[in-house]
């Protein structure tokens, strides 16, 4: 909404005593009507008679002369004074330098296309015609509206030229805007604005998922009021048109790791945000840049449809997924990428802390066939079980590459040195999996001090007292699953006789939460006790089973719930570790490294093609290979050098919010930020091409005075010949 004149102003108001000066034709005409006596004179008759005859017309022209000279005077007298008409907001005095602040909406539903030209382009080309339209001796800053903002020019720059190429060279990034902390950053640069008129450009298409955040924060409106009463706002709409947009919303497998040569499920979804059905939408599977599959996918207008591909990946090592549909006028969300890593199979490390020579007589024997019970038969390798457990003994484990496996299993292991219990911290933060079996030689005192340390070790619980007495078959303890709410056990639901609940118990560790824990109990006994319960340490997952992995303490290792659920259990904590490798657009991707490649020069080769050199933090006991230059979206080739020599994928991914062009109209703009006065323009187009401009709303004067003036030169000289030519 254009905001009606309100009054008139002159920006120098003590040069109006120049409108004085129109009185000097008036005073030079007066003076020259001089009084002559009069005398008869017979010769004078004819004269008379033909000054008669012409005297109106002589005095109109010498009217129109003095009132085309008072004119004269009085325009230049007006524009030596500046005036101007004003609107509602803030008063800016032309001839005082402003502060023009240009915020340009960088998030990625500006990529939306219905010509030649996307939105973010059309927002370049108004900040350019807005800084051309400056007056000589204002100064600009550039601030980027995205998550986060990005300021691009922050202290008044009085080199517009600079600005304009800063706004020339700017490119869409695939990230949404977070519109507090872009008020709070535009805040803090009018705050350190050393002039006192000031500006702010809004360049936007004002989509809800942005603009609607002010209807449910109050901070927000105080911050808008507080900019308000600091600068005029200007909004230029750049959202006007169709909003008809799809996308992939998702991408994900419902496999918890990948094995080679194995169909793994692919589900993509799709959404319409637009109010069009779109039939025969054409969705297509690519893996590592290949097509593999199309479906044609019916899609209703605000529906969303789930498609599932399935496909077996031949070879081991690190592939890119991708997902996309066919090109509307929002291409960037069309495209979704899952970078996964393929296994031959899940390497288990079991750590036995009874070992034996008998038959079924070590700690680690039962849990051994239960995860590979195929491990020495004769099978094809698509029937085997894809887990291959290995085993060694305790006094072996410290010096164990617990790098080379996907999960360790520690059965019955009596205690651990610091030194250990480091070896696990730092494996569990490189997104290990470690499942702890307890037993007769578990010494409670130890753990307590060297894996739980009140709470801030790696071990989820502190052990207390033994429950039960193994020696005594007669006393027992049944599972409570708990409603099978767990997935280790969801299995069992509406399958008693499973064995799950007949599963005999004679001795357990009862292990404690702390307050505040965070861990999951997945399978409990009678009276609530955890038998089972999980938890997350750093970027890894860790289990305790507060019984034995074999049938010292129970009967279960012989019963055939034991086999599933000692499966699910591995599944489950090694499972989505290829979550790492996915982010979203602007977050960073921290992925754990081998010690070994600290000083390894890194190459990261970003969608578009161009190589990043990086490198390898270190950090403590981990080290880390990081990278925040993710601002769009698709796949990122990471080359660690020699001595690793290896290449890794990574995903990065849009926010399916960004999706939605809904966007806010005036009106509830107005009701979102109550008490904020907006300019409110929709006239892009003839501002990018110059035949509007933003500046030209403030009824500057002066200028056209100054025109009107040498025209009534022009004008004052004419008439002047014209008349005198007449009288002549």
């Amino acid at each position: 909404m254009l905001h009606p004149l309100l009054a008139l102003g002159f920006g120098t108001p003590a040069l109006l005593w120049g409108l004085g000066l129109a009185s000097a034709p008036i005073l030079i005409h007066l003076l020259s009507r001089r009084k002559y006596r009069e005398r008869e004179w017979a010769a004078m008759k004819w004269l008379l008679a033909a000054l008669e005859k012409n005297a109106r017309r002589i005095r109109l022209e010498q009217l129109i002369l003095l009132a085309v000279r008072t004119a004269l005077v009085v325009c230049v007298a007006l524009a030596m004074a500046k005036p101007f008409v004003q609107g509602a907001g803030a008063v800016l005095m032309p001839g005082k330098r402003t502060h023009r602040v240009l915020v340009i909406d960088g998030s990625f539903s500006m990529g939306y296309r219905l010509t030649d030209r996307d939105r973010f382009e059309r927002a370049k080309e108004v900040a350019l015609a807005i800084l051309h339209d400056a007056r000589k001796g204002d100064a600009a800053s550039l601030l980027i509206m995205a998550a986060p903002p990005r300021v691009v020019v922050g202290d008044a720059s009085a080199n517009l030229a600079a600005v304009g190429e800063e706004i020339k060279g700017l490119t869409l990034m695939h990230g949404g805007a977070d519109l507090m902390a872009t008020l709070t950053r535009l805040d803090e640069i009018l705050a350190a604005s050393t002039l006192d008129q000031r500006e702010v450009y809004f360049l936007t298409d004002l989509q809800r998922t942005t603009w609607a955040a002010a209807e449910s924060s109050a901070p927000l409106r105080e911050l808008a009021v507080r900019i308000a009463q600091r600068a005029n706002l200007v909004l230029v709409d750049l959202g006007q048109g169709s909003t008809e947009n799809t996308a992939v919303v998702s991408l994900d497998t419902a496999a918890p790791f990948v094995i080679v040569g194995r169909d793994t499920p692919l589900a993509a979804t799709i959404e319409n945000f637009g109010r069009t059905h779109r039939p025969e939408l054409a969705v297509t599977l690519l893996v590592d840049g290949e097509i593999q599959d199309r479906r044609a996918v019916d899609l209703p207008a605000g529906q969303r449809e789930t498609v599932t591909f399935s496909h077996a990946f031949s070879s081991a090592g690190h592939h890119v997924a991708e997902v996309q549909l066919e090109d509307d006028a929002l291409p960037i969300d069309n495209h979704r990428w899952l970078a996964l890593e393929a296994k031959e199979q899940l390497d288990v490390l079991l750590v036995d802390g009874e070992p034996s020579s008998e038959t079924f007589g070590s700690e680690t024997d039962y849990l051994r066939v239960a995860l590979a019970p195929d491990l020495e038969a004769n099978q094809p390798a698509a029937a085997r079980s894809p887990i291959r457990p290995e085993v060694v003994r305790e006094s072996d484990f410290a010096e164990t590459d617990l790098g080379r496996y996907d999960c360790v299993i520690l059965a019955n292991v009596g205690q651990f040195t610091d030194n250990e219990a480091k070896l696990l911290d730092a494996y569990l933060r490189r997104g290990g999996a470690v499942v702890w079996f307890l037993g007769d030689q578990v010494d409670a005192p130890s753990y307590n001090r060297v894996l739980f340390r009140d709470g801030q070790g790696i071990f989820p619980a502190e052990l207390a007292a033994h429950v039960g007495n193994a020696k005594d078959a007669q006393g027992y303890l049944s599972f409570d699953p708990l409603g099978y709410a767990h997935p280790i056990v969801q299995a069992f639901r509406g399958a008693e006789e499973g064995g799950l609940l007949t599963t005999k118990v004679f001795e357990y560790v009862r292990a404690q939460l702390p307050e505040g824990s965070h861990a999951q109990v997945a399978l409990a006994y009678e009276g609530g006790d955890p038998a089972i319960l999980m938890d997350t340490v750093e970027r890894g997952r860790v289990a305790v089973v507060t019984t034995t992995a074999d049938i010292a303490w129970t009967n279960w290792p012989i019963w055939a719930s034991y086999v599933p659920v000692m499966n699910e259990l591995v599944m489950y904590v090694t499972a989505d570790r290829h979550r790492q490798r996915n982010v979203m657009v602007g977050e960073s991707i921290s992925v754990p490294v081998p010690p070994s490649a600290i000083d390894v020069p890194v190459t990261v080769q970003l969608p578009d093609g161009r190589a990043v050199p990086t490198r390898v933090v270190p950090r403590d006991e981990v080290s880390y290979f990081g990278f925040d230059q993710t601002q769009r979206s698709g796949a990122y080739h990471v080359s660690f050098g020699p001595p690793l020599a290896i290449q890794e994928d990574y995903a990065v991914n849009v926010s399916p919010s960004e999706s939605n062009l809904a966007k806010l109209d005036q009106d509830e703009l107005s009701e979102a930020m109550p008490g904020v006065s907006w300019r409110y323009l929709t006239n892009w187009q003839a501002i990018a091409t110059g035949r509007s401009s933003v500046t030209q709303n403030r009824g500057e004067l002066h200028r056209a005075l100054l025109y009107a003036a040498l025209g009534l030169v022009f004008m004052e000289s004419f008439l002047a010949w014209k008349f005198g030519h007449y009288a002549v």
